[in-house]
């Protein structure tokens, strides 16, 4: 059976992190016992640092292991969320992710646009890539084709312009969703960038959150209606008891953002 060589590296990653967990397990449960009677901590050092190098090789091996893009459009034939943020956010991307996929992968596989030159796709989603000469041209045929709904972080990355344009012009209002960042002079940027080249008027910030449990790095979402007048939902309205998928099901239901009830 043919086994991809991307694949090959994760598998070989994945052996080697759990023959390193075995082996830090030995040495604290195994040696610790026969050099000592007493908790040893020289002894447990090297096992703890034998566990830890295997937890960083397993996630490396997701890694290599994580779909592309392409794949997971190759195989799924739903219509597709595209997920659009500024590079600048990636460090803080994946617990995003880990709470959007519960969600909106319900609407259709939800893909982001991976960063050029990067050698593995951080844990998540899975991206896919464009070649910088021409990513313009095949971003916009993938939005124009086969599209359920395009998600757009709010930041003020100046190259949010050339999406908001094209989105502004591709997609129908009721598939673009913009989630609010926390940063009020983060979204005052991209609201005059939307303005500007989108011909979008977004509302006045209004999304303080006051009782301080926003829903992750957000503090809200906006749709819009069939004449491109903005809706915001601000999630510090939410229940107090709702964990982080409710609330972000709870919000984009009362928005009415596509999902896979409708």
């Amino acid at each position: 059976m043919f086994i991809p060589p991307r694949d090959r590296q994760g598998l070989w990653r994945l052996a080697l992190a759990g023959l390193l967990v075995l082996c830090g397990l030995g040495v604290i449960f195994g040696v610790q016992p026969l050099l000592s009677n007493s908790f040893n901590f020289w002894i447990w050092l090297p096992g703890v640092a034998l566990i830890a190098w295997g937890v960083a090789v397993f996630n490396q091996a997701k890694r290599y292991l994580t779909r592309t893009g392409d794949e997971v459009l190759d195989s799924d034939a739903r219509p597709h969320v595209w997920y659009l943020r500024s590079f600048s956010d990636e460090h803080e991307f994946e617990a995003e992710e880990r709470a959007l996929v519960n969600i909106l992968e319900e609407a259709g596989p939800l893909i982001p646009i991976g960063r050029p030159g990067e050698p593995l796709p951080p844990l998540g989603f899975a991206r896919i890539y464009y070649p910088d000469d021409n990513w313009q041209t095949e971003i916009l045929e993938h939005l124009s084709n086969n599209t359920r709904a395009v998600v757009m972080r709010a930041g003020n990355s100046p190259g949010f312009g050339w999406e908001i344009k094209t989105c502004r012009e591709v997609l129908t209002p009721d598939q673009l969703i913009i989630l609010v960042p926390k940063v009020r002079e983060d979204y005052e940027s991209f609201k005059l960038l939307a303005l500007e080249l989108g011909g979008m008027e977004l509302p006045p910030w209004d999304f303080e959150d006051k009782n301080n449990h926003a829903f992750l790095k957000f503090v809200g979402l906006i749709t819009f209606r069939e004449d491109w007048s903005p809706r915001a939902v601000r999630f510090s309205r939410m229940p107090l008891d709702h964990d982080d998928d409710a609330r972000l099901r709870y919000a984009l239901q009362a928005s009415g953002a596509p999902s896979a009830s409708n």
